[in-house]
């Protein structure tokens, strides 16, 4: 089989991490090809923000709970009143994805980024995990959002939107699930 497609169907959510860092090697690999993403325009109006520091991540965590602990919505409502939820389950490794205001089409940018480097992570044998979630802290309020900007560094005129995780997977990959969705074909 070839090789993309083998790490695209081999590719897992991973939420459960070995304490080990990944090597600066791995991180760069993962980082590499997720500039190496198709974007709008060919803008790349992305910036990526490392995170191995416990406590900037546990507070991110803790603070998108508070944000979300009167949502309405049954899945964020229940990890926000979960006490032992930790948004990056454990991970080592956070990089938070944020965007250009003046991008053309930002989010797709972004998931593009984020797909990019899970399947790299994937291929070197690093366990990955697309963080949403967190992005309620980020939309919570511009008080909040400054807040994150300036202890991130995040540079003026960009956007946080969300994260992903990595490290070496502390579990066995669970087995793929059948392919939902459908498709139509037109000649």
């Amino acid at each position: 089989m070839n090789e993309v497609l083998k790490t695209i169907k081999n590719r897992r959510t991973t939420r459960s991490y070995k304490k080990e860092m990944i090597t600066e090697n791995e991180l760069s690999k993962i980082v590499e090809a997720g500039m190496w993403a198709p974007s709008g325009h060919n803008r790349q109006p992305w910036h990526l923000t490392i995170i191995e520091n416990k406590e900037i991540m546990d507070k991110i965590s803790l603070e998108t709970k508070k944000v979300c602990k009167n949502i309405d919505d049954p899945l964020y409502f229940g990890w926000a009143n979960n006490n032992n939820y930790d948004a990056f389950y454990k991970a080592p490794l956070l990089i938070l994805l944020s965007y250009s205001k003046d991008a053309f089409s930002p989010i797709d940018d972004l998931g593009a980024v984020s797909q990019n480097m899970g399947l790299a992570a994937e291929s070197i044998g690093i366990g990955s995990c697309w963080i949403g979630f967190i992005n309620k802290l980020f939309e919570s309020s511009d008080e909040k959002n400054k807040e994150y900007i300036k202890l991130l560094n995040i540079p003026e005129g960009y956007k946080l939107h969300h994260g992903m995780i990595f490290g070496y997977p502390a579990k066995e990959k669970l087995k793929s699930q059948p392919r939902k969705g459908s498709f139509n074909r037109i000649k």
